[in-house]
């Protein structure tokens, strides 16, 4: 069994929330317009085995998910 690294371009904006696709777990500010606050997590499958036989470590799609709000803070996304 290999646990699958997360990639940059499995992770898609949706308003203020940002999904691991893979796994559907969202990731969100606390204060969602402003970008603020403690990031709130919803983990859904980012710790089973997907239906595909993928798997994913919580800890990277963590930190990847972190890295990619920090630099978006604060701007406007499409």
């Amino acid at each position: 069994m290999t646990i699958l690294i997360p990639a940059i371009d499995q992770f898609e904006w949706n308003g203020n929330i940002l999904t691991h696709k893979p796994t559907g777990a969202t990731f969100c500010w606390q204060n969602g317009k402003d970008r603020t606050g403690e990031v709130l997590i919803d983990w859904k499958q980012a710790a089973d085995m997907l239906a595909n036989g993928d798997e994913f470590d919580p800890n990277e799609i963590d930190v990847l998910a972190r890295s990619i709000m920090n630099k978006y803070k604060g701007l406007e996304t499409v």
